[in-house]
């Protein structure tokens, strides 16, 4: 992969060769002390998103117990589990309790922990930048001049989106592998097709499509992650769900996603972020405060 093809690397050789841009008289007076629209995904919304997130058709009921589905995990994740580093384009839509979300972000990331999340603009600079490096995340808001640094990176992006996921679970949910740690145990057997894993406590549905096993759904501690389509090596449509305490969905978001590339060397200046001078401190509160996307959902860890 070179940087001149890849979409996140041509948005970073852009950033690295141009200073950040310099905000009209007209931005500036946008760039006050208080947040205003902490970015362009949220979109304000009367009521309820109309439109729930498709569902993947799974199947229900008791089916024929196995003692051994280890083999079929293996098959089914043997090439996500090879993923070390994954660049692509994600156009997300859905709701964050009572707001609709919707746009278009380059994300890149490493299993290392690493993670960019750019949203460009149609112009001009972009609506935010999200970076992660050891732990620690970093929020530039270009067009506000606000940034927030050191808060967890799962926190950040459930406040944004309502999906509290650090940078190797969203590289579980892209990559198409579920992010367990223990041995599969027993498993259903739903006729040739279908199989539904226990994985430490969760549940992890395979299908056997064109003679080769894929994962199409996992849960885990409150998240639902489906496979809507799939591509011929990667998932193409994800749907996520997240309930909150009351069994609700808190959050739902279908996620299409393109231009899938893997196990390039990033570059450790993929995931820095040049903050301007005469930028503005955030808070993780304040950011929270201007996103009011429901308080009761289940943390995902």
């Amino acid at each position: 992969m070179t940087w001149a093809v890849d979409p996140i690397g041509r948005a970073l050789t852009q950033a690295r060769a141009s200073p950040p841009p310099r905000l009209s008289s007209t931005d500036s007076r946008r760039a006050r002390p208080g947040l205003a629209v902490p970015c362009l995904l949220l979109m304000a919304a009367t009521g309820l998103f109309a439109c729930a997130a498709p569902r993947l058709r799974l199947p229900e009921g008791p089916g024929r117990p196995l003692t051994d589905v280890s083999p079929v995990l293996a098959k089914a994740t043997a090439a996500c589990s090879a993923v070390r580093s994954l660049t692509a384009e994600i156009a997300l839509s859905g709701r964050a309790g009572a707001q609709r979300i919707r746009g278009r972000v380059i994300a890149g990331l490493d299993r290392g922990g690493n993670l960019r999340l750019e949203a460009p603009a149609p112009f001009g600079a972009p609506v935010f930048v999200l970076v992660a490096r050891g732990g620690a995340a970093t929020l530039l808001l270009p067009r506000e001049r606000r940034v927030l640094e050191g808060e967890p990176p799962a926190a950040v992006v459930e406040a944004l989106t309502g999906l509290a996921l650090d940078p190797s679970d969203l590289l579980a949910v892209l990559a198409g592998c579920p992010p367990f740690s223990g041995a599969p145990r027993s498993g259903q057997a739903y006729g040739d097709r279908w199989i539904a894993a226990d994985v430490d406590g969760e549940t992890v549905h395979v299908e056997r499509r064109e003679g080769y096993w894929r994962v199409r759904s996992w849960t885990r501690k409150g998240l639902r992650v489906e496979y809507i389509r799939l591509g011929s090596n990667w998932p193409q449509r994800i749907g996520l769900r997240v309930e909150s305490a009351s069994g609700t969905p808190a959050a739902e978001m279908v996620l299409a996603v393109s231009g899938v590339e893997v196990n390039a060397d990033l570059p450790a200046r993929a995931f820095e972020v040049l903050i301007p001078a005469g930028t503005a401190p955030l808070t993780l509160e304040e950011l929270r405060a201007s996103v009011p996307i429901g308080r009761d959902a289940r943390p995902v860890r």
